[in-house]
């Protein structure tokens, strides 16, 4: 398994716009890029945190090779809204329980 922990720092009115393209970037990654999902919470007022799951490293690099026209458009909306968008971590899970 393969995770990213991403950190948003969101422009005030903008949280609307930011959330769709996020869902639209995810379920996308999701259902056509075998990503295992993502999770995205919100830390404080404007600022939120989420963390991306894939089945392993090349999974997730291969995954730019299927993006398209539309997740273009997705991915310029979500950073338009945002003043800062910041992979934090890559990281390889040793011990693993969740469910």
């Amino acid at each position: 398994m393969y995770c990213i922990i991403y950190q948003f720092e969101v422009k005030p009115g903008f949280e609307a716009q930011f959330i769709k393209a996020w869902e639209k970037l995810t379920l996308f990654y999701r259902e056509e890029c075998n990503s295992l999902g993502s999770r995205l919470h919100r830390e404080s007022g404007l600022h939120y945190m989420a963390y991306a799951q894939w089945p392993n490293l090349e999974t997730y690099e291969a995954a730019g090779s299927k993006e398209n026209a539309e997740t273009a458009i997705w991915s310029q909306e979500m950073r338009e809204a945002c003043t800062s968008v910041k992979a934090l971590y890559k990281l390889e899970p040793i011990v693993d329980y969740l469910k």
